[in-house]
């Protein structure tokens, strides 16, 4: 019996030590099955999903794209997996790439899955929290491969100009995707 003990013991380890080793997917989870769309008083909101952050002036910038309604947004926190806070900004303007979070950390590139929450205000006045998770996917790293569905993603050169999504506009990334 303690032999049997030890053995299931022992086994429980390895199965356990070898799953720590394993190479973590920093893109897994990354792109979601629909549009991250959102509705905050009179004013539409598109997040896009994925940003390539190549420096190639398409779909660089992480930021929120909104109708005319939509004011301001405060509040954004972007933080990694771990809950690890990477950006925080008080204010920003929606349809600002300028404002937005260009996927650096303290200089370095992030890549993979993060999560984001700010908070949008209408031209009333109205005002709502918005969460969700993006990825910031590294075009130069070959990696294409760790993307497990790359048809669900969405990108802010995806943005219809009405606060949604259009699927016929153009990625703009046929030299990454």
């Amino acid at each position: 019996m303690k032999t049997a003990l030890l053995a299931l013991f022992a086994g429980a380890f390895m199965v356990i030590s070898c799953r720590e080793n394993e190479p973590v997917n920093v893109y897994e989870n990354c792109c979601g099955t629909e549009p991250v769309l959102y509705t905050v008083g009179l004013g539409k909101i598109y997040i896009a999903n994925l940003v390539t952050a190549n420096n190639d002036g398409i779909n660089d910038v992480f930021f929120p794209q909104a109708t005319a309604s939509i004011l301001s947004f405060s509040d954004l926190e972007i933080r990694d997996n771990d809950e690890k806070l990477l950006l925080a900004k008080a204010s920003l303007s929606p349809n600002d790439p300028s404002q937005g979070w260009d996927g650096s950390v303290d200089g370095e590139p992030y890549r993979g899955r993060f999560f984001w929450r700010m908070t949008a205000r209408d031209a009333l006045g109205t005002t709502g929290t918005i969460e969700g998770t993006a990825c910031v996917f590294r075009c130069d790293t070959n990696e294409i491969d760790l993307l497990v569905d790359p048809a669900a993603c969405f990108f802010p050169s995806q943005y219809d100009g009405n606060g949604g999504y259009d699927p016929g506009l153009s990625t703009g990334e046929a030299d990454c995707l």
